[in-house]
């Protein structure tokens, strides 16, 4: 049973609190803007990149080929022009006099270098599926060179988008590049202190132009408390859905600080190992789904700012599939499919479980409630769950490694209708892939790949909403909810406005207003 007072009178100390320290100054003398992020990067390297804050941050540190600009339109970043002659092959022109952070330029030898070193695993990149076409690259000047490919790719100039990195200082660095990256970006690193910040500094030379503010200190807060508590006392700028929701009506009282929000299109899901036995099973999968009551979850715990998923892409992505229905609550049918799995409920009314299954979250104080809160509810369905929380570095490497039975995790800011490709192709295993389910499906397989290959938008969605309709019946994955975006900041700011994606990118055009709050 859910023990709402207890938790009422967490809230209520925690509230009084809150209500002391907000009324002191913070007393920071730096011009920095300080950004609260809940969870470390575990990578600034953007060809390793996959965690939500390694890869935020490494957008700010370095470009791509492509971008997306503020409408998620794919729009050319670190080119000057592009032409595709044939539908096989592009040839690319470098804007040129583009700097690198030590003040070297970019040509095309560093865009080769990396895509090579991909492609020829010199690292082992998630990202290595959305090159595996790529028949050859010849450089043809000192800012030109075309790609050629085995067959035509829908999705190729959105894997150009990928973070150029400096040859010269890679082979240097080697392994240390990692935490120490240099890159074309509008900022440029500056330190990365374990689990306590990131620091950056705007950078003079960027090609997009110098950034509104000196420099942006991303303050690690993985304890929700703390980072509520510091965004009140002023020790924090800014956080970007930071703010547990169920806090957020505090910080609106707040007289000098603002909150803003919108639809976002990053989605929480529920994963499974599907190399499980009692996991492999589709009708286990489904009465899972059936025993969550969303509704509950999203009121509780995201205090309304969240939509009902019932896909990987949101409503709001050109390949959603619009006529898939949602899932419903209902606990009988759950019962009854788990009856027909073979798992019959040993005891009746008793407190036998069915099975039980163990369910990894990270240390969130948010997370850890919303996977006890699903344990509750599978429960009531007679499935025993046994919520494990670590370190959010360790919980990601168990999930990469297979090493989980349920967990919870998001798709940040999901844009490209490919990633279905990525994570649910059955060759597209941990660690160079992101099939971190183990999902196969001989039907869904050539659907994905014939969606790669279709030439037009058109005919690409045609296999998108079909590759949907299999996974809504398949549910290797239960698709929770499209988390709203929400922003709090102190009117100090100027300049704050939200993006579907959430990106960091809008970070360079903020100013501070001298003095302090």
């Amino acid at each position: 049973m859910f023990k709402a007072k207890s938790v009422f009178v967490k809230c209520f100390l925690v509230l009084i609190i809150f209500s002391s320290l907000a009324c002191q100054k913070g007393n920071r003398t730096d011009h920095l803007l300080h950004v609260a992020i809940k969870a470390p990067p575990l990578n600034l390297d953007p060809r390793l990149a996959t965690d939500g804050t390694g890869f935020k941050l490494s957008k700010l540190i370095f470009n791509g080929l492509f971008r997306l600009n503020e409408k998620l339109e794919l729009v050319p970043d670190l080119l000057e022009s592009y032409q595709q002659k044939t539908s096989n092959t592009y040839h690319f022109v470098l804007r040129k006099e583009v700097r690198f952070h030590n003040g070297k330029e970019l040509t095309a030898d560093d865009v080769l270098y990396t895509y090579n070193s991909i492609l020829k695993d010199e690292v082992a990149s998630p990202f290595k599926s959305a090159f595996e076409k790529v028949k050859t690259i010849q450089q043809e000047g000192k800012y030109e060179f075309s790609i050629s490919l085995q067959e035509p790719y829908a999705p190729f100039l959105t894997a150009l988008s990928l973070g150029i990195v400096p040859k010269e200082e890679v082979l240097k660095l080697k392994d240390d590049f990692t935490r120490h990256p240099i890159g074309t970006g509008q900022y440029q690193f500056v330190q990365w202190q374990d689990d306590a910040f990131v620091e950056l500094k705007a950078f003079p030379q960027a090609f997009q132009g110098i950034p509104k503010n000196a420099g942006i200190r991303f303050d690690i807060l993985k304890d929700d408390n703390l980072l509520v508590l510091k965004l009140l006392k002023g020790d924090v700028d800014l956080a970007l859905n930071g703010v547990p929701p169920v806090l957020l009506e505090k910080v609106k009282q707040k007289e000098n600080i603002n909150v803003l929000s919108d639809f976002g299109i990053t989605v929480s899901y529920l994963g499974m190992n599907l190399e499980n036995p009692i996991l492999k099973q589709t009708k286990v999968r489904k009465a899972i789904a059936l025993a969550l009551n969303r509704d509950e979850l999203i009121v509780h715990y995201r205090k309304g700012y969240a939509r009902k998923a019932n896909s990987i892409l949101s409503p709001s992505n050109w390949a959603y599939n619009k006529d898939l229905p949602q899932i419903q609550y209902d606990q009988k049918e759950a019962m009854r499919l788990l009856d027909e799995a073979g798992y019959p409920d040993p005891d009746g009314n008793g407190p036998k479980p069915r099975f039980s299954l163990q369910y990894k979250t990270s240390s969130s104080k948010e997370r850890i409630e919303i996977a006890q809160m699903i344990a509750r509810q599978l429960g009531q369905i007679g499935v025993e769950v046994a919520v494990q929380s670590y370190e959010w570095g360790t919980f990601f490497d168990d999930i990469k490694k297979g090493n989980f039975e349920l967990y919870s995790l998001q798709w940040v800011g999901v844009t490209e209708p490919d990633l279905l490709y990525d994570i649910f192709y059955s060759k597209n295993l941990p660690p160079e892939g992101l099939n971190r389910g183990r999902y196969k499906n001989k039907a869904l397989d050539p659907i994905l790949l014939a969606a790669r290959k279709a030439q037009t938008p058109e005919a690409r969605r045609k296999y998108y909403l079909e590759a949907q309709s299999i996974l809504f019946t398949e549910l290797p994955l239960i698709p929770l909810w499209y988390e709203d975006n929400v922003v709090a900041f102190w009117n100090t700011i100027e300049g704050v406005h939200l993006s579907p994606d959430a990106s960091f990118k809008m970070l360079a055009e903020l100013t501070k207003q001298a003095g302090k709050h």
